[in-house]
Protein backbone atom coordinates (compact mmCIF):
# COMPACT_ATOMS: atom_id res chain seq x y z
CA UNK A 1 0.00 0.00 0.00
CA UNK A 2 2.74 2.44 -1.01
CA UNK A 3 0.57 4.32 -3.50
CA UNK A 4 -0.28 7.68 -1.85
CA UNK A 5 -3.56 7.94 -3.79
CA UNK A 6 -4.73 4.54 -2.47
CA UNK A 7 -3.57 5.39 1.06
CA UNK A 8 -5.51 8.67 0.92
CA UNK A 9 -8.68 6.89 -0.28
CA UNK A 10 -8.42 4.27 2.47
CA UNK A 11 -7.89 6.98 5.10
CA UNK A 12 -10.91 8.92 3.78
CA UNK A 13 -13.17 5.85 4.07
CA UNK A 14 -11.82 4.92 7.50
CA UNK A 15 -12.27 8.50 8.74
CA UNK A 16 -15.86 8.58 7.46
CA UNK A 17 -16.63 5.35 9.35
CA UNK A 18 -14.91 6.58 12.52
CA UNK A 19 -16.74 9.93 12.44
CA UNK A 20 -20.11 8.26 11.90
CA UNK A 21 -19.41 5.77 14.71
CA UNK A 22 -18.43 8.56 17.08
CA UNK A 23 -21.45 10.75 16.29
CA UNK A 24 -23.97 7.87 16.42
CA UNK A 25 -22.27 6.05 19.32
CA UNK A 26 -21.30 2.86 17.50
CA UNK A 27 -18.19 0.85 18.17
CA UNK A 28 -15.83 -0.06 15.35
CA UNK A 29 -13.89 -3.24 15.96
CA UNK A 30 -11.24 -2.57 13.33
CA UNK A 31 -10.50 -2.20 9.65
CA UNK A 32 -9.10 -4.66 7.17
CA UNK A 33 -6.01 -3.67 5.28
CA UNK A 34 -7.06 -4.90 1.84
CA UNK A 35 -6.95 -2.53 -1.10
CA UNK A 36 -10.24 -2.03 -2.94
CA UNK A 37 -10.54 -4.24 -6.05
CA UNK A 38 -7.03 -5.65 -5.64
CA UNK A 39 -8.27 -9.25 -5.81
CA UNK A 40 -5.01 -10.78 -7.05
CA UNK A 41 -3.23 -9.84 -3.83
CA UNK A 42 -5.84 -10.89 -1.27
CA UNK A 43 -4.90 -13.75 1.03
CA UNK A 44 -8.08 -15.73 1.78
CA UNK A 45 -6.69 -17.64 4.77
CA UNK A 46 -5.20 -14.51 6.35
CA UNK A 47 -8.52 -12.66 6.09
CA UNK A 48 -10.52 -15.58 7.45
CA UNK A 49 -8.15 -15.83 10.43
CA UNK A 50 -8.47 -12.09 11.16
CA UNK A 51 -12.27 -12.26 11.05
CA UNK A 52 -12.34 -15.51 13.08
CA UNK A 53 -10.18 -13.92 15.76
CA UNK A 54 -12.51 -10.92 15.92
CA UNK A 55 -15.60 -13.15 16.13
CA UNK A 56 -14.04 -15.23 18.91
CA UNK A 57 -13.13 -12.03 20.74
CA UNK A 58 -16.48 -10.22 20.68
CA UNK A 59 -18.77 -13.28 20.32
CA UNK A 60 -21.60 -11.73 18.29
CA UNK A 61 -24.93 -13.54 18.05
CA UNK A 62 -25.74 -11.83 14.73
CA UNK A 63 -23.55 -10.96 11.75
CA UNK A 64 -24.53 -9.02 8.65
CA UNK A 65 -22.40 -9.47 5.56
CA UNK A 66 -22.57 -8.93 1.83
CA UNK A 67 -24.80 -10.88 -0.52
CA UNK A 68 -22.75 -13.46 -2.42
CA UNK A 69 -23.90 -12.45 -5.91
CA UNK A 70 -23.07 -8.73 -6.00
CA UNK A 71 -21.41 -7.28 -9.07
CA UNK A 72 -18.66 -5.92 -6.82
CA UNK A 73 -16.09 -8.69 -6.50
CA UNK A 74 -14.74 -7.23 -3.23
CA UNK A 75 -18.17 -7.82 -1.73
CA UNK A 76 -18.16 -11.42 -2.93
CA UNK A 77 -14.73 -11.97 -1.37
CA UNK A 78 -15.87 -10.39 1.89
CA UNK A 79 -18.88 -12.72 1.90
CA UNK A 80 -16.60 -15.74 1.46
CA UNK A 81 -14.25 -14.60 4.22
CA UNK A 82 -17.08 -13.97 6.70
CA UNK A 83 -18.91 -17.22 5.95
CA UNK A 84 -15.67 -19.19 6.25
CA UNK A 85 -14.91 -17.46 9.55
CA UNK A 86 -18.42 -18.32 10.81
CA UNK A 87 -17.97 -22.07 10.52
CA UNK A 88 -19.26 -23.62 13.76
CA UNK A 89 -15.84 -24.39 15.23
CA UNK A 90 -14.75 -22.16 18.12
CA UNK A 91 -17.79 -19.93 18.48
CA UNK A 92 -21.22 -20.41 16.94
CA UNK A 93 -22.71 -17.29 15.36
CA UNK A 94 -26.43 -17.96 15.65
CA UNK A 95 -27.68 -15.65 12.90
CA UNK A 96 -26.09 -14.53 9.64
CA UNK A 97 -27.88 -12.16 7.29
CA UNK A 98 -26.90 -11.04 3.80
CA UNK A 99 -27.42 -7.40 2.86
CA UNK A 100 -28.14 -5.76 -0.43
CA UNK A 101 -25.88 -2.95 -1.58
CA UNK A 102 -27.24 -0.31 -3.98
CA UNK A 103 -25.42 -0.51 -7.33
CA UNK A 104 -23.84 -3.84 -6.46
CA UNK A 105 -26.72 -6.18 -5.68
CA UNK A 106 -29.42 -4.54 -7.78
CA UNK A 107 -27.32 -4.09 -10.90
CA UNK A 108 -26.81 -7.84 -11.18
CA UNK A 109 -30.16 -8.35 -12.87
CA UNK A 110 -29.96 -12.14 -12.58
CA UNK A 111 -29.03 -12.29 -8.90
CA UNK A 112 -31.04 -14.38 -6.50
CA UNK A 113 -31.37 -11.88 -3.64
CA UNK A 114 -34.65 -12.86 -2.00
CA UNK A 115 -35.15 -10.89 1.21
CA UNK A 116 -36.92 -12.63 4.06
CA UNK A 117 -36.00 -10.38 6.99
CA UNK A 118 -36.97 -6.72 7.24
CA UNK A 119 -35.84 -4.17 9.80
CA UNK A 120 -37.76 -0.93 10.27
CA UNK A 121 -35.55 2.11 9.77
CA UNK A 122 -35.79 5.84 10.40
CA UNK A 123 -35.20 7.28 6.92
CA UNK A 124 -34.11 10.67 8.28
CA UNK A 125 -31.44 8.97 10.39
CA UNK A 126 -30.31 7.01 7.32
CA UNK A 127 -29.98 10.24 5.33
CA UNK A 128 -27.91 11.75 8.17
CA UNK A 129 -25.65 8.70 8.18
CA UNK A 130 -25.20 8.75 4.42
CA UNK A 131 -23.83 12.30 4.64
CA UNK A 132 -20.66 10.75 6.07
CA UNK A 133 -20.21 8.85 2.81
CA UNK A 134 -20.69 11.67 0.29
CA UNK A 135 -17.85 10.29 -1.82
CA UNK A 136 -19.90 7.12 -2.34
CA UNK A 137 -23.13 8.93 -3.20
CA UNK A 138 -24.15 9.73 -6.77
CA UNK A 139 -26.80 11.83 -8.48
CA UNK A 140 -29.94 10.23 -9.93
CA UNK A 141 -30.84 7.97 -11.54
CA UNK A 142 -27.90 6.09 -9.95
CA UNK A 143 -28.82 3.46 -7.34
CA UNK A 144 -26.73 5.30 -4.76
CA UNK A 145 -28.56 8.60 -5.19
CA UNK A 146 -30.42 9.93 -2.17
CA UNK A 147 -33.80 9.52 -3.91
CA UNK A 148 -33.15 5.95 -5.03
CA UNK A 149 -31.86 4.86 -1.64
CA UNK A 150 -35.01 6.26 -0.07
CA UNK A 151 -37.15 4.63 -2.78
CA UNK A 152 -35.55 1.24 -2.07
CA UNK A 153 -36.22 1.64 1.67
CA UNK A 154 -39.85 2.57 0.91
CA UNK A 155 -40.19 -0.35 -1.54
CA UNK A 156 -38.77 -2.82 0.99
CA UNK A 157 -40.96 -1.37 3.72
CA UNK A 158 -44.00 -1.81 1.50
CA UNK A 159 -43.28 -5.54 1.33
CA UNK A 160 -44.08 -5.88 5.03
CA UNK A 161 -46.33 -2.93 5.88
CA UNK A 162 -43.68 -0.48 7.09
CA UNK A 163 -42.96 3.03 5.88
CA UNK A 164 -39.25 2.25 5.41
CA UNK A 165 -37.10 -0.82 5.99
CA UNK A 166 -33.82 -2.50 5.18
CA UNK A 167 -34.14 -5.97 3.71
CA UNK A 168 -31.89 -8.95 4.35
CA UNK A 169 -31.65 -12.53 3.22
CA UNK A 170 -31.14 -15.16 5.91
CA UNK A 171 -28.03 -17.26 5.49
CA UNK A 172 -28.26 -19.01 8.85
CA UNK A 173 -30.62 -18.78 11.79
CA UNK A 174 -30.46 -21.14 14.72
CA UNK A 175 -33.63 -21.16 16.79
CA UNK A 176 -33.22 -21.87 20.46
Amino acid sequence: MNDPKISKEIKKRNDAALNLAKDFKYEICGFGKNINLNLDNINHLKNVKIISKLINSIKPDIIYTHFFDDLNQDHNMTHKFVISACRPVDYLVKEIYLMEIPSSTDWNLKNQFKPDTFIKIDIQKKHKMLKYYQSEMRSGPHSRSKNNIESLAKFRGGHVGLDFSEAFMTYRKINK
